[in-house]
């Protein structure tokens, strides 16, 4: 029960530091590849879908400030990477998922025009940039290879709880 914290208690400094040295570590290589991570610690100023302390970790590639600016990249630029890293992520860690206008999922992707979507499980009748995928969409590789991405963002509520 070490894990578990209060629904209001702030991530602590030790959490965020493991967490960004787990994604450095999963992400070596496109890090080495000019992409970035940013972390943004959410404490729900502006955000009714998140109720508790959180850290989103937004992947994005060649940019300066890793919270703004971007090149697009294409999905099969970085599936090899990305779909263990979520996987072991998500064995570690509880992914929250996201809800919105178009969807829910543990991961959300942009992608650079909506009329450059491609048919896969996330797709919706109306035109739109951003993809809530679930764990299964990531582990079964449900995107198209030549799908062009802004960024993919993931939000972390703290550890996973594995009963002993």
């Amino acid at each position: 029960m070490r894990h578990l914290r209060k629904f209001n208690e702030k991530l602590s400094d030790n959490f965020i530091s493991e967490l960004k040295e787990f994604c450095e570590t999963h992400l070596a290589y496109l890090l080495d590849e000019d992409f970035s991570i940013g972390y943004r610690v959410l404490n729900n100023s502006g955000r009714t879908d998140l109720h508790i302390p959180s850290i989103e970790i937004v992947i994005r590639s060649t940019s300066k400030n890793p919270l703004k600016n971007s090149m697009p990249f294409s999905w099969e630029d970085v599936s090899d990477h990305i779909i263990p890293f979520i996987h072991f992520l998500n064995m570690k860690y509880c992914i929250t998922k996201k809800t919105s206008y178009y969807g829910t999922g543990i991961v959300c992707i942009e992608t650079s025009t909506s009329d450059r979507i491609r048919k896969t499980t996330f797709d919706i009748e109306r035109p739109n940039n951003l993809h809530n995928l679930s764990l299964s969409d990531i582990q079964n590789d449900n995107i198209k290879p030549d799908t062009e991405i802004k960024y993919i963002e993931i939000t972390i509520v703290g550890y996973r709880y594995i009963p002993k």
